[in-house]
């Protein structure tokens, strides 16, 4: 049987082994590299598969989980590349596997923000393309930047401790890995810094963030706690607590299906602790403000909400407004970076994020308020725009959360709410609205008694400083 994304995963190693492995250990740059191995495979398939469309590989690849592609990468090495050895052939494979989750970062957009289909009238090449054009989308379809890590190396700067088990995630801005220790039970996962200039950023501005974050607001049950940092090397990275599951904008997505009444219930039962959570942050002198607030950076254990990725998110809020504004192609024209493409961050960073002003409360409100209206509306590409008071009334969304939703999504940023406590105490008052009736109603039932509040975990304690690492105990119960 014809497997088509297997097929050109060969044609891949082959133009890796054509072009040599000096792209992929970073003696030549990347852009030129991964160009002359799209190029090759490109004609190889041309040559082999002619009677088949290449677009045929692209939809195969956008539902293949990581395992799966990881298999097949490395077989398509071993058939095609025998020639690579050790750590070459794993750094092919690491290159090869990483197809589905770059296709799916270059297919998202508005109406499809996963990337699980072909938008209409997708092609890679027909009559009338160019062969530049072509090879451009067929680059496309690689990752971003070169692997840097394999599995089973030590994490860089906890050698005889740490150990990588397996790539999870990426983009742009760096790589996601899954690691093990002996001596804890739970894995943890570590975000590496991978992208020269957000690595600067990252180095030389946010070692004060990531302390206050570690010490002051780590141990709140709603945070994924961030236990280790190392800000030195060519890839700094933070390490945070594992958190199996879905996130925010899965449970959204799903949403959208319920009833009104039932999807207002569920929306304000989680939004309460998001808010409280990044209340936390903005009531400390000075406020700790996340600035990548986004679904895609809520983790969801069950129903119980965690924000993750603090620490980050305003080199992340950057590096995406740079390469929206120049448009970075990474020496591909025509290539937007990945974690650009589809990512959505600048949907819910504010005005004043974009125009590179300091980091206020307010920025966070405004994710907050645009969050909020896609969970009423059940829709993760919606924007606080036109008719959208109709619909949340419509919907029976209570009238003091309109308010603040709007409030809170304005361009300016005197009228939106000072920091998340606002929010809080709102949606404390809320909380009843779980019996809502789904029929539209544009006021809430009258108040229940709230229910009892969730059990919250022990706070961390304090934390070790040394050097450049700052490190928090796992938490117990820390599974989602």
């Amino acid at each position: 049987m014809f497997r088509p994304m297997f097929e050109f995963m060969k044609c891949i190693a082959e133009g890796i082994a054509e072009k040599g492995i000096g792209g992929l250990l970073e003696e030549v740059p990347y852009g030129s590299y991964v160009h002359g191995v799209g190029a090759y495979a490109l004609k190889r398939w041309r040559e082999m598969h002619a009677q088949h469309k290449l677009e045929e590989a692209v939809k195969e690849s956008i539902g293949k989980k990581a395992d799966e592609a990881i298999a097949e990468a490395r077989k398509a090495v071993e058939e095609s590349a025998p020639q690579l050895t050790g750590r070459e052939k794993e750094l092919a494979v690491q290159l090869i596997a990483g197809m589905p989750e770059a296709v799916r970062q270059s297919l998202k957009r508005k109406d499809d923000p996963k990337g699980e289909s072909l938008p209409y009238g997708y092609t890679i090449y027909e009559d009338g393309t160019s062969e530049e054009e072509a090879v451009a989308k067929v680059v496309e379809l690689l990752p971003p930047h070169p692997p840097r890590f394999v599995p089973d190396e030590w994490v860089p700067g906890r050698v005889g401790n740490w150990k990588l088990v397996q790539k999870i995630g990426g983009g742009g801005f760096g790589d996601v890995w899954l690691t093990r220790s002996k001596r804890f039970a739970a894995p943890r996962v570590v975000k590496f810094c991978t992208d020269p200039a957000a690595r600067r950023k990252f180095v030389a501005h946010e070692q004060d963030v990531i302390d206050r974050v570690m010490d002051s607001i780590g141990s709140h049950p709603n945070i994924v706690p961030l236990l280790e940092c190392h800000l030195e090397g060519d890839a700094p990275w933070l390490m945070y607590e594992y958190v199996e599951g879905g996130t925010l904008a899965d449970a959204i997505l799903e949403w959208h299906a319920l009833k009104p009444g039932e999807r207002i219930a569920r929306a304000v039962a989680v939004l309460h602790p998001i808010a409280a959570a990044l209340a936390r942050g903005h009531a400390l002198t000075p406020p700790v403000v996340h600035r990548d607030l986004k679904p895609a950076n809520v983790l969801m254990a069950g129903d119980t909400p965690r924000i993750t990725d603090y620490g980050i998110g305003g080199v992340a809020v950057d590096y995406l407004v740079a390469a929206d504004k120049s448009r970075a192609y990474e020496s591909v024209k025509g290539r937007l970076p990945s974690m650009l493409k589809g990512s959505y961050s600048l949907l819910y960073s504010s005005p004043q994020q974009r125009a590179g002003e300091k980091p206020d409360p307010r920025d966070d409100v405004h994710a907050l308020g645009v969050i909020a209206y896609q969970m009423f509306v059940g829709r993760v590409d919606a924007e606080v725009k036109g008719n959208w008071r109709d619909k949340l009334e419509a919907g029976g969304v209570p009238l003091p959360l309109i308010k603040l939703i709007g409030n809170s999504a304005s361009e300016d940023a005197d009228d939106r709410p000072k920091d998340a406590r606002e929010w809080e105490a709102v949606l404390a008052d809320l909380l009843p609205v779980a019996e809502l009736a789904d029929e539209p109603s544009p006021a809430p039932k009258p108040p229940r008694p709230a229910p009892p509040a969730p059990a919250r975990t022990a706070p961390a304690p304090p934390a070790r400083k040394g050097g450049d690492e700052v490190t928090f105990p796992l938490p117990h119960g820390g599974k989602m």
